[in-house]
């Protein structure tokens, strides 16, 4: 989310869009889900930070905008 004037355009809010592809829980293989585990863990991804659509990102920030 973005603040925009005339002169200037400035960051809100953002937040960290996930893949599902990056998401283990999104995966039974259990081969694949060890492979996401450990790209997560290099990139320093929380395990708490899941897949969630961009609509819903875009939803969850105008929220915490409009408070």
């Amino acid at each position: 989310v973005h603040a925009v004037t005339d002169w200037a355009s400035a960051a809100i809010d953002w937040r960290l869009f996930l893949p599902e592809s990056w998401d283990d829980a999104k995966t039974a293989d259990e081969q694949i889900a060890s492979g996401i585990v450990r790209q997560r863990a290099r990139c320093a991804i929380p395990d708490e930070v899941r897949h969630r659509e961009k609509w819903r990102l875009a939803l969850d920030m105008l929220g915490a905008a409009a408070r």
